[in-house]
């Protein structure tokens, strides 16, 4: 059993507490007022103690969002080692490495060696370390109300929920390590990319950092995104290329529950390309597009990380269509806050994305 150091006592500790409440010896938070107050039965001190600890715990356990910025400064103020600093998903972590101690796969071991040195997160290899504290300038536009960074040398708007400078430079941080030429979760190869001239869909755009990246190549783009947030922000950041860019309010899916179809989208027009990161619904997306790949030669860079058994139900489905698949190079961990919520969750390492290309 393990010494543990909690850091934060806000609803994410809550939701920690009850895993690990017979193993923590010290419990602080960065809030001054919190100081003296009790948590659970443990009265809140500051970070500062943490050096009279010395030797007398195992771990530190950040239970915050900001759990990057607040290991920087328990490494700089207390001089702990990053190995022994986990956060929130400690639970997991450990749940995890143990299942692939017992059941050894040859091709997750460097992931399994990584974590045992880190933080579980959505990617666990060293090419993560390459956005850590990446400095970049962030812009505001008082005009429309909202934040920007230049990607690609093109204005990208991010929605009004993001009110800090912080809060986009660690999203736009995440979504260039998405991109990463080493990231199970990249869209796009030297191979495997977008044409001149080609007809693309783009469906979860979000932030649209992937349609940035190939407007200037193609002669279409269809932007499908269900989050009014995101598509305010969307508008501003295409509004230069309103000739070529058509924005898709709602889901994407096989037709059921007012959701779009990809089929009723394109109808007999042409596609050449299809992106595809909708939160889980990738499979029903497909589906509501058979006719769309069956009359199209298409290539399909689609999300398989938000369930585990995606990558075989994507795969069979686009064979039968008469596509050859293949799949990211390495693994990711779909893992969100929610997660807490559950009593048992044992998170698995997944492939990020396939891609599909019409069988020769």
């Amino acid at each position: 059993m393990e010494k543990i150091i909690v850091w934060g006592t806000g609803k994410i500790a809550d939701k920690l507490f009850p895993a690990i409440n017979d193993e923590i010896v010290l419990v602080v938070d960065n809030d001054i007022k919190k100081w003296g107050t009790v948590w659970n039965g443990f009265t809140v001190q500051s970070p500062s103690v943490i050096r009279d600890y010395n030797g007398n715990f195992d771990r530190i356990v950040i239970a915050s969002i900001h759990w990057k910025e607040i290991r920087k400064q328990i490494i700089e103020e207390s001089g702990v080692e990053s190995r022994a600093i986990d956060n929130m998903y400690y639970r997991q972590k450990q749940s995890l490495l143990n299942h692939y101690k017992k059941n050894k796969e040859c091709d997750k071991e460097k992931y399994i060696l990584f974590l045992e040195q880190h933080a579980l997160d959505v990617f666990n290899d060293n090419f993560r370390h390459k956005y850590e504290n990446l400095e970049m300038e962030v812009y505001f536009d008082s005009e429309k109300g909202l934040y920007y960074v230049y990607h690609n040398n093109k204005k990208m708007y991010f929605s009004a929920e993001f009110t800090k400078k912080e809060h986009v430079k660690r999203y736009y941080s995440f979504l260039l390590m998405e991109q990463d030429k080493d990231s199970p979760h990249r869209y796009q190869t030297d191979r495997f990319c977008v044409r001149p001239h080609d007809i693309v869909l783009d469906a979860g755009v979000a932030e649209g950092n992937f349609a940035l990246d190939i407007i200037d190549l193609v002669d279409k783009l269809y932007l499908i995104e269900c989050d009014k947030e995101w598509l305010r922000a969307l508008k501003c950041t295409f509004e230069p290329y309103k000739d070529k860019v058509e924005i898709i309010e709602g889901m994407l899916g096989n037709g059921l529950e007012e959701s779009k179809t990809i089929d009723e989208i394109i109808g007999n027009d042409r596609i050449d390309f299809i992106k595809m990161d909708i939160e889980g619904a990738e499979y029903e997306a497909l589906c509501g597009g058979r006719q769309s790949l069956e009359r199209n030669d298409v290539k399909l860079a689609v999300c398989t990380y938000h369930h585990v058994d995606d990558q075989k139900r994507i795969e069979k489905l686009l064979e039968k269509a008469g596509y050859e698949t293949t799949v990211s190079d390495g693994y990711m961990i779909f893992i969100t806050e929610e997660f807490l919520d559950r009593e048992v969750y044992s998170p698995q390492f997944v492939r990020g994305l396939i891609r599909g290309e019409r069988r020769r």
